[in-house]
């Protein structure tokens, strides 16, 4: 009996081991340790977006960037070149990130790093490219809203257009102020694959948390290269934080297994507490009497 309690609870605990792993892992996956835009050239005006996240040193570093005067260093260490924080903010699920640009011209051709503690990131200066800046033709407009619950947290996105031309690379500063409380949520993001503006949050970290049904006042610029930033054209746009029940945007609840594989996940997890509790007691039982 001792034996069959043992086996089928290893079993289980084997397979929760495993879920939680793969769970982990995907989480892991979802921020950087450390990110940077543009990853490995700059040019000499061009702003610089750094990203970390899991409680390092790093992330710490970015998220004080407005109070640590962080400084771009030649390889050499011969000269050094301060840079002026636009922003330094949170993102939803731990992680910092901060919007950097050179507070003079970088020079041609040297190799700049910049040290934030347990991580470091080096480019090269190139000269800059003869591309047009950044254009809007059109204002940002919701396409739709969704929300779904997961076992980690919501994933909540407002997903926007953003009809923007830039003949290069190109970022979007993104500014959410929730109308009501005042507070303020502030990130640079890429345009995802089907062109859209993602603002929201995936069930282990990304950019925002609008909450569900707060009103938000969304400002947008497009931010390239050559260190220019276009704010979008007309007022800002007022979106609502999606929630169980939609307001106001054309997406609805999404609705999938994922709340209750939680609820299963908890329910096993139970069983496997109480195997082992039981295997325990048989173990110790048959001890006593040999």
């Amino acid at each position: 009996m001792s034996r069959r309690l043992l086996v089928v609870a290893a079993v289980v605990c084997t397979g929760l081991v495993l879920r939680t792993d793969a769970a982990w892992a995907k989480c892991a996956r979802a921020l950087p340790n450390l990110g940077v835009w543009p990853a490995d050239v700059l040019e000499p005006e061009g702003y610089i977006v750094v990203e970390a996240a899991w409680a390092s040193r790093a992330q710490t570093a970015v998220r004080e960037a407005a109070a640590l005067d962080l400084r771009l260093h030649t390889v050499d260490g011969k000269s050094a070149v301060p840079l002026d924080v636009i922003f330094a903010a949170d993102g939803a699920v731990d992680s910092s990130q901060a919007l950097l640009r050179p507070r003079w011209p970088l020079t041609v051709g040297e190799i700049y790093m910049l040290d934030l503690g347990d991580e470091q990131r080096r480019w090269t200066v190139v000269a800059p490219e003869p591309l047009a800046p950044p254009e809007w033709v059109g204002a940002p407009a919701v396409v739709m809203g969704q929300f779904e619950r997961l076992g980690c947290g919501p994933s909540s996105h407002v997903l926007l257009t953003a009809p923007v031309d830039a003949p290069g690379e190109l970022r979007l500063q993104v500014r959410a102020t929730d109308v009501r409380a005042g507070t303020i949520q502030e990130q640079v993001v890429a345009l995802g694959a089907d062109g859209l503006l993602d603002v929201g949050r995936s069930m282990c970290g990304d950019r925002f948390y609008l909450r569900p049904h707060h009103r938000y006042s969304l400002e947008v610029w497009a931010i390239d290269t050559h260190g220019r930033r276009v704010a979008s054209p007309g007022l800002a746009l007022l979106v609502t934080g999606p929630g169980p029940v939609d307001l106001g945007l054309h997406g609805a609840e999404v609705h999938t297994p994922a709340s209750w594989l939680y609820g299963l996940f908890l329910v096993a997890l139970g069983f496997t507490l109480a195997g082992t509790f039981l295997a325990v007691r048989c173990i110790v039982r048959a001890r006593d009497e040999t």
